[in-house]
């Protein structure tokens, strides 16, 4: 039953040793292998990829549990003349009669047959609730809706659970950057939901072209605009610092705030950086490198 290939059978519905003949003695009995393997996975579990070309996860709920699923199936839902279709319709009827909806054999029953090419995988409806931002040091409770029988809570490495109960559980986070929480089935994460840890770094974008008022500003080399983009937070300009590297750098912050015009007086290479201070306190910096070559004029701009 571990593998049908091994005698000949397929492991597939019509894959690798498939019979697809007119002599029904022989199409029943060498085609037998797909529930085999079938009954196979979902009694012992495993991975792999089927020969459709389609990869499988299917957690093992034991021979105990599988008998009866396929008992109750064949007593209570199938006939004589059923195919595969109809017995994995059957089959999967008969996990939510004794173990209910959504429960972890309905899960493996239906994942165990897309394992050998028969139906779709199971579609979790899962979700998770909460917040989606978090400080460092702070802590916030998710709740998971439609959850599956005996699932677990996981998490990025920078958080940790702290308290729980059956449908909620509460994290702490303990160093900046994305994480995340989720719910698992056995070893498998069906759902995760994303989590930002501290303040996100904006981004800044250009160069774009800026009219320099050569009369204005005759020595200067290069303009360039610049501006906040992609924060999560609205903020004041106040709240936005920008700064130039090195910082012996000849330039002129002609003007200061959500959108300044920094002027480079020599010709060279240059970082601008800006960090904003948001909920969380301050971002880390964003990095834009220029090059302000000879005689040219460009600027960078963006916006949020």
């Amino acid at each position: 039953m571990s593998n049908p290939n091994l005698y000949g059978d397929p492991d597939t519905y019509q894959g690798n040793n498939w019979y697809a003949g007119s002599n029904t003695s022989t199409y029943v009995h060498t085609n037998s292998g797909v529930g085999n393997f079938w009954f196979f996975l979902l009694s012992q579990g495993g991975t792999g990829t089927n020969d459709l070309g389609n990869a499988y996860t299917v957690i093992g709920i034991g021979i105990e549990k599988a008998a009866k699923i396929v008992y109750k199936a064949e007593t209570a839902y199938l006939t004589s003349s059923a195919n595969y279709t109809q017995f994995r319709n059957a089959t999967i009827s008969a996990a939510t009669n004794i173990y209910g909806a959504n429960s972890s054999e309905v899960i493996a029953v239906t994942n165990a047959w897309y394992a050998v090419g028969v139906g779709n995988k199971y579609v979790y409806n899962t979700t998770i609730s909460g917040a989606s931002q978090m400080c460092v040091g702070s802590s916030a409770t998710y709740t998971v809706n439609n959850a599956p029988t005996g699932f677990t809570w996981s998490c990025s490495s920078n958080l940790t659970k702290t308290s729980g109960s059956e449908n909620t559980a509460t994290f702490t986070a303990h160093s900046k950057s994305s994480g995340w929480v989720g719910i698992r089935v056995g070893n498998v994460d069906i759902v995760r939901k994303n989590i930002i840890i501290g303040t996100p770094a904006g981004t800044i974008s250009g160069p774009y072209d800026l009219s320099c008022n050569c009369l204005v500003y005759p020595t200067h080399p290069c303009n360039y605009k610049v501006k906040a983009m992609s924060l999560s937070e609205s903020v004041s300009s106040n709240y936005i610092e920008w700064r130039v590297i090195p910082p012996t750098a000849e330039f002129i912050w002609l003007y200061v705030g959500e959108n300044p015009v920094v002027s480079f007086l020599e010709v060279g290479d240059y970082t601008v950086q800006m960090r904003w201070k948001g909920t969380c306190g301050y971002s880390q910096y964003t990095t834009k490198t220029i090059r302000i070559p000879e005689n040219s004029f460009y600027s960078y701009s963006a916006a949020y």
